[in-house]
């Protein structure tokens, strides 16, 4: 599988103060000593310490030594003998390749200085949530149906795991996520007819048929969209007489709250099971009934069943584990409870294969080549968990029920360089990626979300680069693939955020393709909502996405040198629509960005930005409605699929300021490991009395060089994508005062 095009740029790169991976050199003014300070982003303070390694492997025993040639059975025996050894000596726990069962560990403080890494050379270390599930026994229908085994708590730690017994809404078949049986079959939805004044929210009303009275409530449970979020809850009783659903707990939002959407689904019904590849779980008689693709008898399958709602859990108020790290592993597998999302599901925070801890401020928790999801929850959950410098790296998440990264009030947080892809399963508000303050997101290719890509509350002091982010806003709308929120009384957000050099494609197309869908205008590629501010956009690139900026009772921001094109129209309805909303305040600058498409414009509200050297182009002419002072001319766009957008000559854009936009094809399998290299520093050395600085990494590799005095400001000296593998850049003397620290802000 190709999934590809990730935004690439040749001209500049703006600042990016603050932390992130960097190397800093300092150049002194008596013989130009150098000195190398690498941050603790990078290097956890663990490494200068002694070292010892245990290992585990599925045919070692406890009683074993947990050497190389006399490894441990479990991981939780591994961890009593790492705490042992304490915290003074670093702890390297190898796990050799093979499977993993019920795997529940709470990480505390005294597990600090670990690192949990999947043997190198082996087969894949896959660790799960849950265990197998076999005597499987057909039915009359071509359907199969096992029976659940008594709940295995003393298999579990229970500091760790929150489920009490069974809760199967996912379930993982030869490595591959089962559908939850669906109601209605056809993936639409159906329609409540509650009235505006009901003030009652523990029950909803369905219309004539569209419940069949064989429906077990037991077993169901209804899932209610309300626009941006969704609320999931179990259903206690179906009135037929009154067509009446009534709900095992009351919904947080009323059945009033969006009255032009009204619509819900009903899952975990026999009604529902009409596609192989299909389950559901009978809670009253613990059976799991499963419908195989290709009528394969189930017991010639690998089939896991959750048995935990988390798998790593980092426990401590603000006392939490610092310097873990995992490395080359596969988690899968976690149950997900049917709790309301809340907004950007944040109520599923612990339900997570790493759940880094309701305040317990972990510090320097690095994820790097790891294969997470294939899990009923998140992959990775942290909302107020107030972590320092946490980092995800290289790895792939997917087929999330959840989200895919969620890290929030943290310091110095880094998710780069990842796949992370169908997100949102069983929850649709779930994000593939949810930060907060202070963090980079960088070089991801996040696809296949039912809502964002990127989203979250507060979001201040963040950078999200060179990422490419397609096929999301699949359900929920008045989110964005990139999205943000402040809202009235939100803390302060000074220093706003960077939206830059990222690709999005095919966002807001996915509903009534087949005519005008007017809620589409709802699902834009990039939104700020309210009380956003300083936030820039710039040298984005954004392909078939009708909305492609959405802005809401926000002011103070800015979008400079894109390009948004949209040819894939949906029939009868517009072209491009440039959103703001009339409560919005001054200024908005929108600056040298190119809108070009096939049809018409949507410009709102106008008057609320202030437009320079914009460039409109409808190839059917149809170019009216333009703000004041914009330019009605074809931009003469080309390179497109080379990935190489150029302006030919005859366009206006050059004369305009117009910046060309570079992004490169990448022909990268998802998880296949041929994941780009970072560039790195390789040699520092004086030539004829300039300082030469050599980088090594993937050619086109972005970099930035920024130079201080005080290691405070920082200014950029130099920001180019890497011209070869093997590339000295000269420090110029003009470039900065003669006593200067230096770092590079590379892909981290």
């Amino acid at each position: 599988m190709r999934h590809a095009l990730q935004l690439r740029e040749d001209v500049l790169f703006l600042s990016i103060p603050g932390p992130k991976q960097e190397s800093i050199i300092r150049r002194a003014l008596s013989g130009f000593v150098l000195k190398l300070i690498v941050p603790s982003l990078l290097v956890s303070g663990a490494s200068a310490l002694a070292q010892t390694s245990f290992y585990v492997a599925t045919n070692g025993s406890d009683s074993n030594a947990g050497t190389l040639a006399a490894p441990f059975l479990t991981l939780a025996k591994a961890q009593s003998a790492e705490q042992a050894a304490g915290t003074g000596v670093h702890r390297n726990i190898y796990i050799r390749g093979g499977e993993y069962f019920n795997v529940t560990m709470l990480v505390s403080s005294s597990d600090s200085s670990t690192a949990w890494i999947g043997y190198p050379g082996d087969p894949p270390a896959i660790l799960y949530g849950g265990q197998r599930l076999s005597n499987w026994t057909a039915t009359s229908n071509g359907w199969w149906q096992a029976q659940l085994p008594a709940f295995p708590s003393g298999s579990l730690n229970s500091s760790v795991n929150e489920m009490p017994n069974w809760e199967v809404r996912m379930l993982l078949v030869d490595g591959q996520m089962a559908l939850r049986a669906q109601y209605p079959t056809n993936g639409s939805s159906l329609t409540y007819t509650n009235v505006w004044e009901q003030t009652d929210n523990s029950y909803f009303n369905y219309q004539n048929n569209d419940i069949p009275a064989t429906m077990v409530a037991s077993n169901a449970e209804a899932m209610i969209d309300w626009s941006w979020d969704s609320t999931t809850i179990g259903v206690s009783s179906i009135v037929p007489a009154t067509k009446t659903i009534n709900l095992t707990f009351p919904s947080v939002r009323g059945f009033d709250y969006i009255p032009d959407i009204q619509t819900y689904r009903i899952y975990n019904t026999v009604e529902g099971m009409s596609t192989p590849g299909q389950f559901y779980f009978d809670r009253v008689n613990h059976i799991v009934v499963y419908y195989p693709i290709g009528g394969k008898n189930p017991n010639t399958s690998e089939i896991i069943v959750p048995t935990t709602d988390r798998m790593w859990y980092f426990n401590g108020y603000f006392s939490g584990a610092n310097n873990v790290t995992f490395s080359n592993l596969s988690m899968k597998v976690c149950a997900v409870d049917r709790e309301q999302e809340g907004n950007l599901g944040y109520l599923w925070n612990h339900m997570s294969l790493i759940h880094l801890g309701d305040n317990a401020a972990p510090a320097n928790v690095t994820v790097r080549n790891c294969t997470l999801g294939w899990c009923g929850g998140n992959a990775i959950g942290g909302d107020y968990t107030f972590p320092t410098n946490t980092t995800v790296r290289d790895s792939e998440i997917g087929y999330c029920g959840a989200s895919g990264a969620v890290i929030c009030w943290g310091v110095n947080t880094v998710v780069s360089n990842n796949y992370i892809h169908d997100i949102g399963l069983i929850t649709w508000e779930c994000p593939g990626v949810r930060v907060v303050t202070n963090a980079i997101v960088i070089q991801n290719n996040i696809f296949n979300c039912t809502q964002s890509a990127i989203a979250g509350f507060y979001v201040d002091n963040c950078k999200f680069l060179y990422n490419s982010i397609s096929n999301c806003m699949q359900r929920n709308e008045d989110v964005g693939a990139y999205y943000q929120y402040f809202g009235p009384g939100a803390p302060s957000h000074p220093h706003g955020n960077l939206i830059q050099s990222n690709l999005f494609q095919m966002v807001g197309t996915h509903f009534n393709v087949s005519g005008a869908d007017e809620r589409n205008f709802y699902r834009p590629a990039i939104y700020l909502d309210q009380e956003s501010s300083n936030t820039v956009i710039a040298n984005n690139v954004i392909i078939s996405c009708p909305t492609p900026v959405f802005i809401n009772q926000s002011g103070s921001n800015a979008v400079i040198n894109n390009v948004f094109i949209n040819t894939n129209v949906v029939h009868g309805y517009y072209g491009l629509r440039q959103y703001i909303s009339s409560d919005s305040s001054l200024p908005n600058s929108s600056r040298n960005n190119v809108y070009y498409t096939t049809t018409n414009f949507v410009i709102d509200n106008p008057a609320i930005w202030t437009w320079s050297d914009d460039v409109f182009w409808s190839t059917a002419g149809l170019n009216s409605g333009l703000p004041s002072g914009a330019t009605a001319e074809n931009p003469e766009l080309t390179g497109l699929c080379p990935g190489n957008l150029t302006y030919q000559s005859g366009s206006p854009c050059p004369g305009m300021g117009m910046a060309c936009l570079t992004f490169t094809q990448q022909a990268l399998g998802v998880g296949d490991g041929a994941l780009p290299a970072a560039v790195a520093i390789s040699a520092v050395r004086m030539q004829a009395g300039q300082m030469q600085i050599t980088l090594n990494g993937q050619t086109g590799q972005p970099y930035v060089i920024e130079a201080s005095a005080d290691l405070k400001t920082w200014s950029v000296v130099a920001s180019n994508p890497l011209p070869s593998s093997s590339y000295v850049y000269t420090v110029q003397a003009s470039q900065s005062p003669p006593q200067s620290f230096y770092r590079l802000s590379v892909n981290p």
